[in-house]
């Protein structure tokens, strides 16, 4: 069995996927508190190291050299770029942020790990320092590529695009764009939880919502039936055919299930489905911190696929 070490670990969906494809992750290391312990109670048998990376003594890390560097460093700081910044705690944040993809060129430089696997959003390919970042990495030895997944090509009931970087000393890896049960094989409405499942005043009356959001829910009831409805975005539901929308850290408020004349917020549980998390897997109870764990978390659709191809 090969050993890894998961940077960036937050709820643990890198650790939970190698489990799967034979992988052992002896180390996980994340700054959040509360990462760190929900991490912990999914994965006890894991050293859970809770620090700021940026500080972190990489000699730490075991021994990994005939393994694998798991990483999703964090992504607020590609992801916003296009956004406009708009104050100077914004811009530091964001910086903060991308700064964080470093971690990884320094703890390949100490462990030299066989394979380097990074998860981020797709905007971190055209962070204007990624040639440089790339190069830091290929200038120790490794063939680094890169190709941006779409979830539900990998049999996610979500559709979510991420860039995966594969950085071997054995060679370049081309990922598949589609794998397992590949598109079409999961849906919004294999996560939803029964009635009787959810908590009590779950489902509210449409018309208790502002006469805006009112409106729009009913026009995307009209237009797509009992529907996922997303608040915040031009495309505003999808079928219960369909695939989600992107699962983020804000989903708890963004998304609803509209059933005629009630709606009701999507669920954590139902949130973790679509991110591949089973039900035996520990989230917490409160929904804001959820919420947050579940959506920076990587879909183990993805994980599962792209370890399987690179452990091979």
């Amino acid at each position: 069995m090969m050993d890894a070490a998961d940077l960036f670990a937050g709820l643990g969906g890198w650790t939970a996927a190698a489990a799967e494809a034979g992988v052992r992750v002896r180390l996980a290391a994340n700054h959040s508190p509360q990462a760190c312990r929900w991490f912990q109670r999914n994965h006890p048998d894991v050293v859970s190291v809770c620090q700021d990376l940026g500080e972190f003594d990489w000699t730490r890390l075991p021994d990994i050299t005939d393994g694998f560097l798991l990483a999703s460093p964090a992504c607020q700081g590609f992801s916003t770029t296009s956004q406009g910044e708009r104050t100077p705690r914004q811009v530091r944040k964001h910086q903060r942020d991308r700064n964080t993809t470093w971690a990884v060129v320094a703890a390949a430089d100490s462990q030299s790990p066989r394979c380097i696997v990074v998860e981020n959003v797709r905007q971190m390919l055209t962070w204007r320092l990624f040639p440089a970042w790339r190069g830091c990495l290929e200038a120790m030895g490794y063939h680094v590529t890169e190709r941006v997944i779409n979830a539900h090509d990998y049999g996610s009931p979500q559709e979510r695009h991420r860039a995966i970087v594969v950085a071997s000393l054995d060679g370049p890896v081309e990922l598949a764009p589609e794998w397992g049960e590949g598109p079409g094989a999961a849906c919004v409405g294999d996560v939803l939880l029964d009635d009787q499942e959810l908590p009590e005043g779950a489902w509210e009356d449409v018309s208790s919502k502002t006469p805006k959001m009112a409106h729009r829910m009913a026009r995307a009831h009209r237009r797509s039936g009992r529907c996922l409805w997303n608040n915040v975005t031009d495309e505003t539901e999808r079928r219960l055919s369909q695939p989600s929308q992107t699962i983020t850290t804000r989903s708890r408020g963004q998304l609803y299930l509209v059933d005629g004349a009630r709606c009701r917020r999507l669920m954590p549980r139902e949130q973790a489905r679509l991110q591949g998390f089973p039900d035996t897997y520990r989230i917490p109870s409160a929904v804001t911190l959820a919420s947050k764990l579940i959506g920076n978390a990587i879909d183990l659709h993805v994980a599962s696929g792209v370890l399987a191809q690179v452990a091979a």
